[in-house]
């Protein structure tokens, strides 16, 4: 008892020391790598202030931009009310979601054997750059991971505790408020309680806990049913945008996302895929999500759960997210749900090894990966203009300037909802506009209506818009500050 005992202490304190670890890599230089805020996170954190302000609850809202799931929006818009519109507010969220994944994955490793070394799934989950870099990023696509673990976890005691299973319920319910890709999930939950049904000695048993699942996840989603009622198409298509067809070119490529990547998917848009900044900003920099060795401890641990029959579902929750969502291309930002699946796998088979080896393998990535994040992904241009360089330091110079009490106009050629989110709550002080084009219009509109004809402030200018300062009226000076400029208006006689 003693030594279960001080054996528990030892884990716990590997856990906590890990965590703490992960912690601090997600901190270190958060304000530069990436560059800035994705302008896809900072319009989802506009739509949960949206929300807030309103205070109505929507399952699925249409404010903002395109529609959106919208529990990982309300935690966002509780997280900017606590620490104001900055991007640490947006990090924390991502950064706590991607710490619980890496603690899930412990739980869950531990779950489906006990004799898997506490460190391997807390360095697979810890050395993933793929989770790494969402957990930094801030987009909501984080929640997903984290409900399937959460998921999966109550769902391996569901047989044995009734409360587990009603756990399991309720988080695959709330799932489907955090991300449209965790829809895949109740559909391999449904196959493998079939499978399971078919397969099982004891099926009352397992009808019985099946059945208290789905209770549980049915009252959750009460409201989601009764809004897929009242709007079936918004719904039931929800992402159906990302259908270009392609299907057997985009199933193959997800296939050998593993292995590597194709350069034809580096792009947002292309001929059969439509992905988004933060997926492509990865590869763009030549960084391949999952890491040779991960890859091939992986495809070990595979071996041995098709052999042992040990955790048969998260395998259901793979092959089906790849039929999918692999039928979109291998989007790493809608294929982020199955992530802890293959780490599972990666811890599984890394358990196969020697103690030391497995650690070496380990060093290996982190080195590798992180190396490749801080350095190689930190550096390239083509990646970095996904995390909008100009407009992250234009919001935040312009919240310092009207907390000064000037008014700003900001003048963006892109990512315009970037600087409406670091300015959030201003009211009359700061306006943004976007103009794109060799001869952008209602500048003129957006001037006069924040300065009047008469009064003074400042206009922070994108460098990269063919716009002379002097133009401005009422110039008084213009100054350099990296990718934009800061220009002094004074009072203008009629």
């Amino acid at each position: 008892m003693a030594k279960e005992k001080t054996k528990e202490k030892r884990t716990a304190l590997v856990v906590g020391t890990g965590l703490i670890l992960y912690a601090g890599a997600l901190a270190l230089r958060r304000e530069t790598v990436p560059s800035g805020l994705n302008n896809d996170v900072a319009e989802e954190a506009l739509r949960g202030l949206a929300l807030l302000a309103s205070g109505r609850f929507e399952p699925i809202t249409t404010v903002i931009g395109n529609s959106a799931e919208t529990l990982y929006l309300y935690l966002e818009a509780l997280s900017v009310a606590v620490l104001s519109p900055t991007t640490l507010a947006l990090q924390a969220l991502s950064g706590l979601c991607g710490l619980l994944c890496v603690a899930l994955l412990v739980a869950v490793a531990r779950r489906v054997d006990r004799a898997i070394p506490v460190h391997l799934p807390l360095l697979a989950g810890a050395t993933s750059v793929w989770l790494f870099h969402y957990a930094r990023a801030g987009l909501r696509a984080i929640a997903a991971p984290l409900f399937l673990l959460a998921f999966t976890y109550f769902l391996l005691g569901s047989r044995e505790s009734r409360r587990d299973a009603l756990a399991a319920g309720a988080v695959l319910g709330l799932g489907i408020y955090a991300y449209t890709a965790f829809r895949v999930v109740p559909l391999a939950w449904v196959l493998w309680v079939a499978f399971e049904l078919w397969t099982s000695r004891d099926r009352r048993s397992a009808l019985r806990s099946a059945a208290t699942t789905a209770a549980a996840a049915f009252v959750v989603s009460l409201p989601n049913l009764l809004y897929a009622i009242e709007a079936p198409r918004e719904f039931f298509l929800r992402g159906s945008y990302a259908l270009q067809g392609g299907l057997l070119r985009n199933l193959g490529a997800t296939l050998f996302l593993p292995f590597g990547t194709l350069d034809s998917y580096d792009a947002i848009a292309g001929p059969h895929h439509f992905f988004d900044g933060v997926a492509v900003s990865l590869t763009l920099a030549g960084i391949h999500p999952l890491h040779p060795l991960v890859t091939l401890v992986a495809l070990v641990g595979l071996v041995s759960v098709l052999r042992t029959g040990a955790a048969r579902f998260p395998l259901f929750a793979l092959a089906t997210g790849f039929l999918l969502l692999g039928a979109t291309g291998p989007s790493l930002t809608r294929l982020l749900v199955l992530l802890p699946v293959v780490l599972l796998l990666a811890a599984i088979g890394a358990a196969r090894l020697p103690f030391a080896l497995a650690l070496a393998l380990f060093a290996v990535v982190a080195g590798s990966h992180g190396y490749a994040y801080f350095s190689t992904f930190a550096s390239d241009a083509e990646a970095q203009r996904y995390f909008s360089p100009a407009a992250t330091p234009m919001g935040n110079r312009a919240r310092s300037l009207a907390g000064e009490g000037a008014k700003v106009l900001c003048v963006v050629a892109k990512d315009a909802s970037v600087v409406r989110y670091l300015t959030h709550g201003l009211g009359d002080r700061a306006a943004v506009v976007e103009l794109s084009g060799p001869r952008p219009t209602g500048l003129e509109d957006a001037f006069y209506g924040l300065f009047g004809r008469s009064g003074a402030g400042v206009v922070l200018l994108d460098s990269a818009l063919p716009l002379a300062p002097s133009a401005f009226p009422g110039f008084l000076s213009a100054s350099e500050r990296g990718p934009f400029k800061e220009i002094r208006i004074g009072p203008r006689q009629e």
